[in-house]
């Protein structure tokens, strides 16, 4: 399996869990995956749909500031 298939089946499998298990744990972490790969694809509305699901869902104990900041300066970049 090249890299390129393999992104394909990394990008199905956070793709999966975010459908199919949206109560799971780590669903967020697939959710902020979807972003940078999204973003990365030169698709930046698919990301904000993820991006803001992840907005919509987070809590603001969970310290995920930093994470949201990263995901916010790279829907920035694609503003540029």
């Amino acid at each position: 399996m090249n890299g390129v298939e393999a992104d394909g089946v990394i990008e199905w499998a956070y793709q999966t869990l975010f459908d199919k298990y949206p109560n799971c744990r780590q669903v967020n972490l697939a959710a902020s995956r979807l972003v940078k790969i999204n973003l990365d694809k030169g698709k930046p509305a698919t990301a904000c749909a993820y991006y803001y699901w992840l907005l919509d869902n987070a809590y603001e104990d969970e310290g995920r500031a930093p994470e949201i900041s990263r995901l916010i300066e790279g829907l920035q970049e694609c503003q540029k």
